[in-house]
């Protein structure tokens, strides 16, 4: 029996009972770089490895087999992800945020129930799904392919990558319908590895290239061990590679301190050190990333204006003991309004403690000791970048925030004038009252107008310097009517309502000031508007009363004449009966009788006049109620404007 079916044997009863219950495996990282650039990290994939009693570690091919026949295949998938995403966390603090790879079997993207359960826990963790990549194995068939597909377009639509490992079956890739998901191929050690079969793997490495190629995919070489292979490789299109020639699988703290990951933070970033003689520069260049600039700098006869000229992002100040030149610097600066101290760190070989009291005396954000690991070292220049930004952006809110309660009283300042305006419109009586209440306000905002109103044929115009808008004036305004409600020519603007229009003739330069009375006179317009169309209603019915009233005085008048000329009938008719009877030879009786006849006949044919006296009491009672509702009552004061026609001239 073989020493690894040996272990596996032996971790089978450990792993039933105290595996999954202790978790006794832990994540380590195996570095991907960029093949153009080695030092650049790119990337790192997790690799699982379980610690026991009997040895200090294993590999997965020890224990995978004893988790995947007793079904434990998900639930340690779960706990790996756990344990990634911890990991990424404690890194994401130090400033990194690396791109991690996670091998997951293919099998299990066929139960979707387990997808749901692996989204689940990414989505509450702060690791974006954007920095994992799933690695999954080539399969043999597509079939297999295929069945793991709904689960594998639900990772991807949730924003995670997506590599396959190549086995050399390159046709079931090429014939996978959704292979467009691929965002890396990752090629195996022996593909490269074996010079004897140098031929046909470098047509297998080309035909991988060329389907990376379609799909806009990376791809990297894993298990690189030296120089040669990766130029190899970097002649055959190759992007990113991994392997021992870049650095054995280690944790994340024990990352060596050459490497350059990607940063949370701005990578363009400039730090400034102060040195005295302790070489703090050599180690700080080593483990910074890419994009960050150290500029060095002598202590000894620096001012603060100097340093305050440098305008670094980051201070760091060599020390070797509390009286050090860096610490009267540091007090000089911390008595500055420009500078913030949470930009600021001192470095020391010692560890005296006086050191700590003099840093918090001098404003110091934090204290680094030179032998402190790196990974410490970088989480101290992360927060203190944090901090940096943190500060300057309240600062910026701040100032934000009083210019915009600035804006705001400047805002109700004017909103206040614009009501107070509108008043003043109801309450005019006239097109002169609507100017005057116009031109007051223009002239309190230094601005220079003249208003036209139509009533029909009628045509009316006031301007704020002279009586009335000049024929050259009055042009502009007819050609431009039919412009919208607002044209804007030169450092003008005519407002255009349905009944009156108004030119501004002097618009201020500042695209604010000016984009407000674009807004403001919009309103304004819309109230003289309103007001106007009042006005000539309030004038139409006035003339309307007024001729109504001149038809019911000329109606009674020809009623009572009516009246009269009745009367006078009767006597007339009764006189000449009674002058005549004797040439009638009508006896008394007979005389009075006629009469009689008469006065009646002409009283039975009164109820026309009295049905037009009905009608003309009808007229004068619906006049009486026209003149009460058009009957002018005294223009409203604006409060707080008792003096409102005193203080600015029309003319």
């Amino acid at each position: 029996m073989s020493s690894r079916n040996a272990a596996t044997d032996n971790i089978d009863e450990f792993v039933v009972k105290n595996l999954i219950k202790n978790e006794d495996f832990f994540l380590v990282y195996q570095k991907k770089v960029s093949i153009g650039d080695p030092s650049e990290v790119v990337g790192m994939e997790g690799l699982l490895r379980l610690k026991t009693k009997g040895f200090e570690s294993q590999s997965p091919l020890v224990f995978l087999p004893v988790f995947k026949r007793m079904g434990l295949f998900p639930t340690l998938t779960l706990s790996m992800i756990d344990k990634l995403v911890g990991d990424w966390k404690s890194c994401s603090t130090t400033g990194l945020e690396p791109n991690i790879t996670i091998n997951i079997d293919l099998a299990l993207f066929e139960d979707l129930a387990f997808i749901d359960k692996l989204l689940a826990r990414l989505e509450r963790s702060s690791m974006p799904l954007a920095k994992l990549t799933v690695d999954i194995i080539e399969s043999s068939t597509l079939q297999a392919l295929e069945r793991a597909q709904a689960g594998l377009s639900l990772l991807k639509g949730a924003g995670s990558k997506l590599a396959i490992e190549a086995t050399g079956n390159a046709e079931l890739l090429e014939n996978w319908p959704e292979r467009n998901q691929i965002d890396e191929i990752k090629l195996p050690r022996f593909f490269f590895g074996d010079p004897q079969n140098n031929l046909e793997n470098r047509a297998h490495i080309q035909r991988y290239r060329a389907i990376a190629d379609s799909i806009n995919a990376e791809l990297t070489a894993v298990g690189v061990e030296s120089a040669e292979e990766t130029n190899y490789l970097a002649s055959l299109g190759v992007n990113s590679a991994q392997g021992f020639m870049f650095g054995r699988p280690s944790p994340l703290s024990a990352m060596d301190q050459n490497s350059h990951f990607a940063c949370s933070y701005n990578l363009d970033c400039n730090i400034v050190l102060v040195e005295h003689n302790l070489g703090f520069r050599g180690n700080l260049v080593s483990f910074l990333p890419h994009g960050f600039r150290v500029t060095t700098v002598n202590g000894e006869h620096l001012s603060a204006d100097e340093i305050i000229k440098l305008n670094a992002d980051l201070l760091i100040f060599e020390v070797d003991a509390p009286d050090n030149r860096a610490f009267q610097l540091l007090d000089d600066l911390s008595t500055r309004d420009d500078f913030d101290g949470s930009s600021t760190l001192v470095v020391a070989k010692s560890d005296d403690k006086n050191l700590y009291l003099r840093c918090y005396e001098a404003g110091v954000y934090a204290f680094i000791h030179q032998s402190m690991p790196v990974m410490e070292t970088l989480a101290i220049i992360n927060r203190s970048l944090n901090a940096r930004a943190a500060n300057r952006k309240i600062s910026q809110m701040a100032k934000s925030s009083s210019e915009l309660a600035m804006q705001s009283m400047r805002d109700a300042a004017n909103y206040g004038e614009i009501v107070q305006l509108m008043k003043a419109i109801c309450a005019a009586n006239d097109e002169q009252e609507i100017s005057k209440a116009l031109f007051r306000y223009m002239h309190q905002h230094n601005l220079l107008a003249s208003v036209v109103f139509f009533d029909g044929d009628r045509v009316t115009s006031y301007d704020s310097k002279h009586i009335h808008c000049r024929p050259t004036e009055l042009n502009v305004f007819e050609v431009l009517r039919d412009k919208g409600r607002l044209y804007e020519f030169g450092n003008r603007i005519v407002v255009n309502g349905k009944l009156c229009s108004f030119l501004i003739k002097n618009l201020p330069q500042d695209p604010a000031e000016k984009g407000q009375i674009r807004d403001y006179v919009a309103a304004i317009i819309e109230c003289m508007d309103a007001r106007y169309e009042c006005i000539i209603q309030a004038s139409a019915i006035e003339r309307a009363v007024e001729d109504l009233m001149s038809i019911s005085l000329t109606a009674v008048t020809q009623v009572e004449a009516s009246s009269n000329l009745r009367l006078e009938m009767i006597d007339t008719l009764n006189t000449e009966i009674g002058l005549s009877f004797h040439l009638l030879d009508l006896t008394i009786e007979q005389e009075n009788y006629l009469k009689n006849l008469v006065s009646k006949f002409l009283n039975e044919h009164s109820w026309q006049e009295d049905a037009s006296s009905h009608l003309v009491e009808r007229l004068q009672t619906t006049v009486e109620h026209l003149s009460l509702l058009t009957k002018h009552k005294e223009p409203a004061t604006v409060a707080g404007d008792d003096n409102l026609d005193d203080d600015v001239e029309l003319f």
